[in-house]
């Protein structure tokens, strides 16, 4: 897919612009450039946090970009609401079967595979977004895709760990129980079986 490069982009360095804004709208491809300088200043600021006069403000500057970067996605547009509405869906799945470890290994591998060809998808959509888009997301860095994407089936993944951690929790618990039920019962049999032997022995004593 052709795409047009302004004039003032082609003069080397002059232009001052990243190589997603000649494919991505111009005020997505700004705050994408702005939000990895604000990520930028943000990691300097967090590393020389115990210098003098240094008060988080690195942190402030990213998240104002990110609310730029929010504001420039039309989160209106059909696809979008329907991906939203999907992610929904599967964290109540994943809350509702909680108890479920076949549900838990199935969301867990099916939300791991959509993660592993989320960078073949971007490739794909980036050539049809027209069909469904208002403007292209979708850039070779994939930055759009792991946020909308990637990001919240990570989440998932990580609740499916959780869940099955506890379950598997649960199931220990359980089994720890029936075994000392089982010694129990085993340790009265022998108290039982000890006790009728010792009445047949004074029996047999008195008899005699």
């Amino acid at each position: 897919m052709g795409v047009g490069v302004g004039g003032g982009g082609g003069g080397g360095g002059g232009g001052g612009g990243m190589w997603w804004e000649g494919a991505l709208g111009a005020e997505l491809a700004a705050a994408m450039t702005e939000g990895r300088e604000a990520a930028m200043a943000a990691f300097r600021a967090g590393v020389g946090a115990g210098a003098p006069g240094r008060s988080g403000g690195g942190f402030a500057e990213f998240r104002e970009h990110a609310e730029g970067f929010v504001r420039a996605v039309d989160w209106r547009e059909p696809w979008l609401l329907g991906l939203l509405a999907v992610h929904c869906a599967l964290f109540m799945a994943v809350v509702r079967l909680r108890r479920s470890a076949g549900a838990q290994i199935g969301i867990f591998l099916g939300a791991g595979a959509l993660i592993y060809g989320a960078e073949a998808l971007n490739d794909l959509l980036a050539g049809c977004w027209e069909a469904f888009a208002t403007q292209n997301y979708f850039d070779r860095a994939g930055l759009f895709t792991s946020v909308v994407l990637s990001g919240p089936l990570l989440v998932c993944c990580l609740l499916t760990q959780v869940n099955l951690l506890a379950i598997v929790s649960r199931d220990l618990v359980r089994l720890k129980r029936m075994e000392l039920r089982h010694r129990a019962r085993e340790v009265e049999e022998r108290a039982g079986a000890g006790e009728r032997a010792s009445t047949a022995t004074q029996k047999k004593k008195k008899k005699a």
